[in-house]
């Protein structure tokens, strides 16, 4: 998967979309959500969060593509190596 399959896969969804929302940030007003379930969070700050766990700062940024090529790295650049 290149990056930009993965930011076009990106829907932005309210909140209720998810199964589990104990893990957001209590300033979340949507989410976005990529291929695989994986979700950036949109605050109500203008800040985009990436914070899987729940806890701790996340990556966070005004730019959501910072924030999105932060997620593709963490979860997708391993798999791209594999084929190099």
């Amino acid at each position: 998967m290149t990056f930009k399959d993965f930011y076009n896969s990106g829907r932005i969804s309210k909140l209720n979309t998810l199964e589990d929302t104990t893990k957001l940030h209590r300033l979340a007003t949507d989410v976005i959500i990529y291929k695989d379930n994986v979700y950036i969070e949109m605050l109500k700050d203008g800040r985009f969060l990436y914070r899987p766990s729940g806890k701790g700062f996340g990556k966070r940024s005004v730019s959501l593509e910072n924030v999105e090529r932060f997620v593709f790295n963490e979860l997708y650049e391993s798999e791209i190596n594999l084929f190099i």
